[in-house]
């Protein structure tokens, strides 16, 4: 299947940025004001949904809308995420999905957990971070060299990993979600190898400026 890209309505101050992101065949849905940074980007969504609270522009006539009631138990990320689910993705791409409201970014970083809880390929990103969540297994980190990686216990106490191609290698080691030792490691080759060995763990990298 095409990958499922959720853009969210979250301020985004470089969108020329996110356009790397975007690759042809993706699904594009919208959550709300997410439709005025699709217009940003040049993209047409094929699914808009939400309360309509915070979006300026109005939906093009062949994406489909789902109108959500105001008072809901989900977010309209959360219910892009669902639906995007529902239609059978397994690899997730969100946009839109950090900046301005606090709470909103930390909700979204349970996003994550969520998709990874149910198998799903997972991918937050921004002009400066990207963010997933592994649950468990090795999983190889592409970036610059002086990438910053930090990684964090998610959903959980305490989690034990291993780090390949970092600045600061790592065998088995228990990162606490009380002690943010896992900020900050740097990205020394092409490649770094993350492994999970118990987790979650929530993995950020980012772009030094």
């Amino acid at each position: 299947m095409s990958r499922c890209v959720i853009i969210g309505s979250a301020p985004v101050e470089h969108v020329e940025v996110l356009k790397e992101y975007l690759r042809e065949g993706d699904t594009i849905l919208c959550a709300d004001g997410g439709l005025d940074t699709a217009a940003r980007l040049g993209v047409i969504p094929h699914l808009v949904a939400g309360d309509f609270d915070s979006c300026i522009g109005r939906p093009p006539e062949e994406a489909q809308v789902i109108r959500l009631p105001v008072c809901k138990d989900d977010t309209d990320l959360m219910f892009c995420v669902k639906e995007g689910l529902r239609r059978g993705f397994d690899d997730f791409l969100i946009l839109g999905a950090t900046g301005g409201r606090l709470d909103h970014t930390y909700g979204n970083f349970g996003v994550l957990l969520y998709l990874a809880n149910r198998g799903a390929k997972n991918l937050l990103a921004d002009s400066q971070n990207q963010a997933f969540v592994a649950v468990s297994g090795m999983w190889k980190v592409k970036a610059d060299k002086g990438t910053a990686v930090s990684v964090f216990p998610y959903g959980c106490v305490r989690c034990c990993v291993s780090y390949q191609g970092l600045a600061y290698p790592l065998e088995h080691g228990i990162l606490s979600a009380e002690e943010p030792i896992g900020v900050s490691n740097q990205v020394i080759h092409d490649t770094a190898v993350i492994t999970v060995h118990q987790g979650p763990v929530l993995v950020i990298l980012s772009r030094l400026q």
